[in-house]
């Protein structure tokens, strides 16, 4: 691949990715990654507008999954309050991991990618219709051949502004 960025994940926005396993070894997850963007500031080639990437080979290094969250219904009440309508169900340790190697390995599509404090929350759509993983890493390695095009809202602001 021509391109490496190296432990900077703050760079990418995962919205709208589509994630897949390549391969699980011990505690170093290798991931294909579509049509994740790469954001300006971290972009020599393109430094005036965020660029989706070609396929992305993705390695999270010293990945630890601390618990998986299946999404829950909920109804919106007449004051526009929501309530939940169905249990918690939350998986811990390797029984979260292996839910979430489950998903992988038919692709998520990522809703949204946070962290915090060094726990990433990620929520995806795939076989479970909404889930929340949660790990930590001790690091990253994104790497890629080129750009596909400019992300989706870079071109959609360019035709607001015509």
């Amino acid at each position: 691949m021509k391109h490496t960025l190296t432990d900077r994940p703050d760079v990418f926005r995962f919205h709208d990715a589509n994630l897949t396993l390549v391969a699980w070894d011990g505690d170093c997850l290798t991931l294909c990654a579509e049509h994740l963007i790469l954001g300006k500031e971290a972009n020599p080639d393109h430094p005036d507008t965020d660029m989706e990437l070609s396929a992305t080979r993705l390695t999270l290094f010293g990945i630890r999954v601390t618990e998986f969250e299946l999404g829950r219904a909920w109804v919106t009440d007449e004051n526009g309050g929501n309530r939940y309508i169905s249990p918690m169900v939350l998986y811990s340790g390797i029984a979260a991991r292996d839910r979430f190697r489950e998903e992988l390995c038919r692709t998520v599509r990522v809703v949204d990618l946070c962290e915090e404090d060094g726990l990433y929350e990620l929520s995806a759509c795939g076989t479970e219709p909404y889930f929340t993983v949660r790990f930590r890493i001790s690091g990253v390695r994104a790497e890629f051949d080129g750009y596909r095009k400019k992300a989706w809202y870079e071109m959609i602001h360019e035709t607001e502004t015509q």
